[in-house]
C-alpha cells in the first residue's frame, strides 16, 4: 500500500510535532506550566495599573472548579522571545512567588526595562510543586510592538467559559468569538 495515497497513514515524526506541542503547555492563546522550566516576561495590560497585573480564573477540574491566574507574557522559544502576546493562566503559588519577588523591591517584572521570571514546575497531580526565579539581568520590552487584541478579564472570561463549554449570549461582554481555537 503506497503512504502517500493513504488518508490514514501519518510520518510519525507528524505526531512527535503534535506530542511536543501539546507537552509544551499552550493551548491558543493560554500558557501553561509545564513541568520543566518556563521562561516568560511578564507584560501590563494596557487596560490595568500595575498593582491590578493579574486576573484570577475560575477553572474546573475534574467537575471541581479551582481558582487560577492570568497575567500576559511573551514566552521564550529557545532562542529568542515570542513575538505575539500570551496569557500565562498559573497557580496560586506561581502569583505569590511573582508578588514575593515584587514586594523584595530588587526586579522590576512589568515596566519596560523589567526582569523576565523562570516557572520551574516539579511533580504531577497533588504532589506538584512551582518555583519562581527572576532573570538575573533585564529584559526589555517595546509595548508598542505588541498587540493586547482584548482585555485581560474578557480573556480570563473566555477560558473560563470554554472550561464549561458554554458561549455567552450574543452580545454580551464577554461573548467568546467563533475563531477562538478552542
Amino acid at each position: 500500500m503506497n503512504a502517500g495515497n493513504d488518508k490514514y497513514s501519518v510520518d510519525p515524526q507528524t505526531w512527535d510535532a503534535k506530542l511536543a506541542g501539546l507537552k509544551g503547555g499552550e493551548m491558543g492563546a493560554y500558557l501553561f506550566p509545564q513541568v520543566g522550566k518556563t521562561n516568560v516576561r511578564l507584560l501590563l495590560s494596557p487596560e490595568r495599573e500595575a498593582e491590578e497585573f493579574y486576573q484570577a480564573v475560575l477553572r474546573m477540574f475534574k467537575d471541581r472548579s479551582k481558582t487560577q491566574y492570568m497575567i500576559p507574557c511573551l514566552v521564550y522559544e529557545g532562542v529568542a522571545w515570542s513575538q505575539e502576546v500570551k496569557y500565562l493562566t498559573c497557580a496560586k503559588t506561581v502569583i505569590q512567588g511573582i508578588l514575593t519577588i515584587l514586594a523584595g523591591g530588587e526586579y522590576d517584572l512589568l515596566s519596560p526595562d523589567g526582569h523576565g521570571v523562570q516557572i520551574v514546575r516539579s511533580g504531577e497531580g497533588l504532589n506538584t510543586t512551582y518555583n519562581v526565579f527572576p532573570s538575573k539581568n533585564p529584559i526589555q520590552v517595546d509595548y508598542s510592538l505588541y498587540d493586547f487584541p482584548k482585555t485581560l478579564i474578557k480573556m480570563a472570561r473566555e477560558l473560563e467559559a470554554s472550561d464549561r463549554d458554554e458561549k455567552p449570549e450574543k452580545g454580551s461582554s464577554f461573548e467568546v468569538e467563533d475563531d477562538i481555537p478552542f
